[in-house]
Parts: C-alpha cells; structure tokens; sequence
C-alpha cells in the first residue's frame, strides 16, 4: 500500500481497528489526490502526442477543417510581451486551467492592399457555447501548419501566397482572417524552432460553382 516506514513501525508497535481505519482513510485521501494530479499530467502529455502526429500530417500541406469554437476574453500586444501574461493569470479561472500558450491566437484581417490588422487575442474554448452567443466560430478553413524559425517573415507571407493560390486553384475565398495558433517548440542544435497551426475563413467561390 506504499505506506511510509513510519506508519508501519505505528501499526506494529501500538494499534487498533480504529487507529488502522484510520491511517487507510488518510492514505486513500493521498491516493486519491496523486490519481487526479497524474490525470492532469496524463492529459496535457496526451495532447502533445496529438498535436506531434498533427504536425507530421499537416505541415506544409494545405486542407479543410472546422475551427474549434473559441471567445475571445481579452487581448494582449505579443507572444513575448511576458509582463502582459498576467493578464492571462488574472483570468485563470475563466480559462479553466489552459496553459498560457494555449490561450492565446494571433487574429491577422487583411484585404486586396494587404495587412489591416495584427493583435493578439486570448481566449478560452467555447464548445458549450451556442451559435447565437459569443463566440468565435468557422466551420470551414483552409488549415496548415508551418515551422517558424528565424525566417519567420518569410515563412508567414510565402505561407500566405501559398494558401491564395490553393484556394484560388480548389474553388474559394478567403474572408479576410487567419488566426494562428502556437502549438509546440523544439530545439536543434541551438535554433528555436516553433509549429504554428493557421485557420483561414473561407467560402465557395460561387462564379465557379
């Protein structure tokens, strides 16, 4: 039962049903306590193994998926503005024990003569959240992931012409939104390297239709 060495020496020197209930009722509440921490981490290493088979299906590769439903809760300037995270923390209870990357997109609107707005936006799922609410939702996208390193810039607008074309070849058009999530980072030999996710709004191109 993994009890201590004291608790032993305890049961074998001095002991009654009573004081054995007793101890067993302590160490079930310990269990049970160590049960639901693991499950937490069991959880969020799950979803790591998900989003890596994600990246080996998805990167680079361009195809239609619905975006998970999501509100926005508040805004924030950068990934890497870290005294701004304790707005995330503040929300804490909101974001039902998100992590602080998980909570995060980057929302980039655009037109024909470019880039119209870049913020950062933190939100929290939003699956319980019914369509005539608050809440962001897109049933169809062009989805990719791509792997920003230290050509980021180059990376985002040759993935942007990229995607143009795509939609442009397979009968749609962009609504004039990427959001962007940040989903995993690796290391190889001293460069830093992130997997981005990125859903595009679109819809039927209806002159082709």
């Amino acid at each position: 039962m993994n009890l201590s060495t004291k608790s032993i020496n305890s049961i074998c020197e001095n002991s009654s049903v009573k004081s054995i209930k007793k101890l067993m009722e302590k160490k079930y509440e310990e269990v049970s306590s160590d049960i639901t921490k693991l499950q937490k981490i069991q959880k969020k290493v799950e979803n790591i193994i998900k989003q890596c088979v994600n990246i080996e299906d998805n990167l680079n590769c361009f195809s239609i998926k619905s975006m998970p439903r999501f509100k926005v809760i508040g805004e924030m300037s950068d990934y890497r503005a870290y005294s701004e995270y304790k707005n995330i923390h503040d929300m804490k209870q909101e974001l039902e024990g998100q992590t602080i990357i998980s909570s995060i997109k980057r929302m980039i609107t655009f037109s024909d003569a470019g880039i119209e707005e870049n913020k950062m936006v933190i939100v929290r799922p939003a699956e319980d959240i019914k369509k005539d609410e608050d809440a962001v939702m897109y049933d169809k996208c062009v989805y990719t992931i791509v792997q920003d390193g230290i050509r980021a810039n180059d990376v985002m607008e040759e993935t942007f012409t990229k995607s143009l074309k795509w939609c442009a070849e397979n009968g749609y058009i962009h609504k004039g939104i990427v959001f962007i999530n940040f989903i995993l980072i690796s290391f190889n030999e001293g460069d830093t390297r992130s997997f981005l996710e990125l859903y595009a709004p679109i819809e039927e191109d209806t002159e082709k239709i």
